[in-house]
């Protein structure tokens, strides 16, 4: 799975204007990449917490600056 952290300031506008719960939701788009990066590993924390441990589980995320595309690749043919 790939997840692109995106935010479109436009359309998070429109939505804000409409949306009963409004005030808890920012339309920095800074501040939205941030959260979705932040929720992101907090997921993969959560299964492998249900999966019984670091790196247990099948979720695994791999940030291209932080680790070489090799290790993407690795975690694809694992399977995660």
């Amino acid at each position: 799975m790939v997840q692109h952290a995106v935010a479109n300031q436009v359309i998070c506008e429109l939505q804000r204007a409409h949306h009963p719960l409004a005030a808890r939701y920012e339309c920095n788009e800074m501040i939205n990449v941030k959260r979705s990066v932040k929720e992101t590993y907090a997921l993969e924390r959560y299964i492998d917490a249900q999966a019984g441990g670091e790196g247990r589980g099948g979720l695994r995320v791999v940030h291209r600056y932080a680790r070489p595309p090799s290790s993407a690749r690795r975690a694809a043919r694992s399977g995660r």
